[in-house]
């Protein structure tokens, strides 16, 4: 019978795709105040979306509808489940 010693199997490290930049955050866009009109057309219809302050807390009115976020309200006019609504408003960091 031969005797063989076991294979050592090295360790193996997933590359990382880019070593030289370290890992960021997307940057906080900070809440709209209440009066901030957002104007935004869509498939050839004009939206004004309006911030207000209902109860102590920063909501959104677009027509008589109400919504508690930005995105929420992209929602409901595009009818995409998926999103960004302070991209869609034009309220994104730069």
């Amino acid at each position: 019978m031969i005797e063989t010693k076991p294979t050592e199997v090295p360790s193996i490290k997933a590359p990382t795709l880019r070593p030289d930049k370290p890992k960021t955050r997307a940057k906080a866009v900070p809440a709209p105040r209440p009066g901030a009109v957002f104007g935004r057309d869509y498939k050839g219809k004009s939206y004004k979306l309006r911030a207000v302050e209902e109860n102590g807390k920063l909501a959104f009115r677009l027509g008589s509808k109400k919504f508690d976020s930005l995105t929420a309200a992209a929602k409901d006019v595009t009818g995409y489940a998926s999103i960004s609504g302070p991209m869609f408003w034009g309220k994104s960091a730069k």
